[in-house]
């Protein structure tokens, strides 16, 4: 489960800043 959450996030992060820009 903790790997699950370390993919998630870098991802999520990674997709969150390219939208905001």
């Amino acid at each position: 489960m903790k790997k699950i959450r370390r993919r998630s996030q870098l991802p999520l992060t990674g997709q969150n800043l390219t939208r905001s820009q």
